[in-house]
């Protein structure tokens, strides 16, 4: 009886039985790819997702303020100015908005004061609530140049109470001051004066 050649006898399913070790470790490089694809990171994809959606949510329903200043502002070098502005809490907000300081910055030779808005504005607003006042002052440098100057108001706070929350929570007010010669100035905040006093009638 001839002895049996397993190097190059076939199966009976036409298979060479030399070729069974490639074929293991082919088999085995499919699985390991197969697991590869097989979406094992999926959870923390998921959660990744859950964080993000929660973050878009959160941005949206972000309560906040609006704030009108009445400008312009006229005024000669050596005068103070008083810029009166409103301040609302749109009835959509869902909680008190709390007002903790302010931003303000105007370029050239002024003094700016916001006293008025950190001792006599309110500490919180509900939604709905409105407030008219001086918001803050500022004063022109004798040695001033006649021009037009434009300065900028954000009012800094947050919406959980904590005092010192100093996030963005209102839009960034522009304003304008212009600096002309005292007869002028003298005229020109007259008339200044009677529009923003209907305004503020109209309002009420």
């Amino acid at each position: 009886m001839r002895g049996l050649n397993l190097a190059s006898q076939k199966s009976g399913c036409g298979m060479r039985l030399s070729n069974l070790p490639s074929l293991f470790v082919s088999s085995r490089r499919r699985r390991e790819r197969a697991s590869e694809m097989r979406p094992s990171n999926l959870p923390s994809l998921l959660f990744a997702m859950v964080v993000a959606c929660l973050i878009l949510h959160s941005a949206a329903r972000a309560d906040n303020l609006t704030v009108t200043l009445f400008s312009p502002v006229v005024g000669a070098p050596g005068s103070t100015l008083s810029i009166v502005g409103t301040i609302v809490a749109p009835s959509t907000n869902s909680g008190s908005v709390y007002l903790n300081s302010d931003a303000l910055s105007l370029a050239g030779p002024f003094t700016l004061n916001d006293d008025p808005f950190i001792l006599n504005a309110p500490t919180s607003m509900a939604p709905g609530a409105t407030y008219t006042a001086v918001l803050f002052t500022v004063t022109i440098s004798p040695q001033a140049s006649e021009g037009i100057y434009t300065g900028f108001f954000t009012i800094l706070g947050g919406e959980s109470g904590d005092p010192l929350a100093l996030d963005p929570i209102s839009n960034t007010a522009s304003f304008e001051v212009h600096v002309v010669p005292e007869p002028t100035a003298m005229l020109l905040i007259g008339t200044g004066l009677i529009g923003i006093m209907l305004r503020v009638r109209r309002r009420r």
